[in-house]
């Protein structure tokens, strides 16, 4: 049996956690999901990791259980004092995430520089 492949690269930039979806994330991936979620909720509990960055440019669309696991960690983020911002969204995530209303709750921003300065800002 092969090990699931994982779902998230964490990078940091600053007091800023950049998690980037490696993959196209169905109703299929739900468990893997929800197998790595714990692992981004800590280092959202790391003091210098105060907001976050999903940058979403290396998919093209994704379920309702990253619509879920956004949320969850945009929860974390705020807890902490932080903000959230999403980025490089192809148009179809766009539409997901209009159509489910978190473009009012954090900015949709084109690029990961836009969404670093977006969180930041005071």
């Amino acid at each position: 049996m092969t090990a699931p492949r994982k779902i998230f690269d964490l990078e940091r930039d600053g007091d800023a956690l950049i998690a980037v979806p490696l993959r196209n994330l169905g109703s299929l991936a739900e468990e893997e999901l929800q197998a790595e979620l714990p692992e981004l909720l800590q280092a959202l509990h790391q003091p210098d990791a105060r907001h976050l960055v999903l940058d979403f440019s290396r998919i093209s669309y994704f379920g309702s259980s990253m619509l879920e696991a956004v949320r969850r960690l945009a929860r974390r983020a705020h807890e902490h004092g932080g903000r959230t911002a999403l980025c490089g969204l192809s148009p179809v995530a766009r539409e997901i995430l209009e159509i489910a209303r978190f473009d009012t709750l954090w900015p949709l921003c084109e690029t990961r520089e836009e969404a670093l300065a977006a969180v930041r800002k005071g």
